[in-house]
């Protein structure tokens, strides 16, 4: 009897953890907070999804277009939907992820002055392809510390209903310069519940 206890425990010892297939956590990224769900598919693939947002700002400023001084009232919003499949290539918590950005990021402002019209800068694709890599470390015995680094595939875009040459000129130009930098940087660090 001693020896298939001996026999048994020697079994369990060698056995990996039990696999935690769902987890929950909360965090803070680069576009604002957010949180986080995902599913562990195998010991290698998990599918995961953060909703992001909840930050706003607005203002009021002046500002000279072309010689022309003109009132600015603006409102942006921050935040989306990223859905992402994990790779853990290795038996670390290193992952890489792939997936899309969901955006309802932007940037909105009324102009007052010798015109009055509406500006806006925003994620150019409203569904960009994401490409994240980062750790997951699991402490205690269901709590995990998560940390992701990467890019949303899309460059932000400056759009106008003004009809001014002058506007739609520096609108065009607010573009070139935007268009240098055709990805948005992602960082998240996320503490959750795995069960």
């Amino acid at each position: 009897m001693k020896v298939i206890f001996a026999a048994a425990a020697l079994g369990l010892a060698g056995m990996p953890a039990l696999a935690q297939e769902f987890s929950a956590g909360a965090g803070l990224t680069s576009l604002g907070p957010a949180i986080e769900g995902s599913y562990m598919l195998n010991d290698q693939f998990t599918a995961r999804a953060q909703i992001i947002g909840g930050v706003s700002v607005s203002g009021t400023e002046t500002a000279e277009i072309d010689g022309s001084d003109y009132d600015i009232d603006g409102d942006g919003s921050f935040g989306g939907v990223a859905l992402l499949g994990d790779y853990y290539p290795t038996a670390s918590g290193w992952r890489v992820s792939g997936g899309v950005f969901i955006s309802n990021t932007n940037l909105e402002a009324a102009f007052t002055g010798p015109e009055t019209f509406d500006a806006e800068i925003a994620f150019k694709r409203e569904v960009a392809p994401m490409i994240t890599t980062g750790y997951k470390f699991n402490f205690g015995n269901s709590w995990y510390l998560s940390t992701d680094a990467g890019v949303i595939i899309s460059e932000l875009e400056a759009v106008t209903d003004s009809t001014d040459p002058d506007v739609l000129d520096e609108v065009a130009s607010i573009n070139d310069d935007l268009s240098e930098i055709p990805v948005v940087p992602h960082l998240s660090l996320t503490v959750g519940y795995q069960w």
